[in-house]
């Protein structure tokens, strides 16, 4: 199962689960490393009981709002307690709140590291301490960015006085879609090496039909296509 496919309420493997509040906009992020039935319902007994342990009953008791526990959205499932700290963390925004305070995460990480500087030769232990720092720098700059939500009931089609259809457009004469076709090259990038499905190479070089692969399709495209024999250019490529 992908992170977010729908999570069966017999769930046992450890998730990081994100709650909607039923003011639509405050979310509840946390960690679970129980059944999820279970930890869900003892979130919605949480307010009942003022239950301290949990933040989710000092902000019902607080805001006075509840939460849809019948939608919970999967956003991450590990079984290791401190992968899912650091993605509670890593998922909150100022708009959020968790039970892992920002310290508790932090801390988590530094043991990961730990672990992995024991295991770095010490010839490049230097090196990954640079490495280590950067990442600490760049992970903190993350969490503490505003990232503003979106409000999509605002989000409309745009009018149609603010669209173009493609066939209103004049259809510009031969001679000037030639000289612009002289001033145009196209670049194909390698793209990755394709590692995770098994290959040895970069990704345009994979045959996709008729044993062709997808560098050969795109000079087809360019040379047999509508442009260099269609309107005797010569594009570069």
């Amino acid at each position: 199962m992908r992170p977010k496919d729908p999570v069966p309420k017999q769930e046992k493997s450890g998730v990081v689960c994100r709650l909607q509040c039923s003011c639509g906009i405050c979310t509840y992020v946390g960690e679970i490393g129980r059944q999820l039935k279970t930890r869900m319902h003892d979130h919605q007994l949480a307010p009942r009981r003022l239950d301290p342990k949990l933040e989710i009953a000092a902000y019902a008791a607080e805001m006075g709002h509840d939460f849809k526990f019948d939608v919970v959205e999967i956003v991450d499932r590990s079984d290791d307690h401190t992968s899912r700290k650091i993605k509670e963390a890593w998922m909150s925004t100022d708009r959020s709140f968790r039970e892992v305070k920002q310290s508790d995460a932090d801390n988590g990480l530094q043991e990961v590291f730990m672990g992995m500087r024991l295991a770095v030769p010490e010839s490049e232990r230097q090196e990954a301490l640079i490495d280590e720092d950067t990442f600490f720098s760049l992970y903190r700059s993350l969490l503490d960015e505003k990232r503003e939500s979106i409000d999509w009931s605002l989000i409309k089609q745009p009018e149609e006085s603010v669209m173009s259809n493609y066939e209103d457009f004049p259809k510009p004469k031969e001679a000037d879609m030639v000289d612009a076709l002289s001033k145009l090259v196209v670049i194909k990038l390698n793209g990755g090496l394709g590692t995770s499905m098994g290959c040895c190479g970069p990704k345009s070089l994979i045959k996709v039909r008729d044993d062709c692969t997808f560098l050969d399709l795109t000079v087809q495209q360019i040379e047999v296509g509508k442009l260099n024999s269609a309107y005797n250019a010569g594009v570069l490529f």
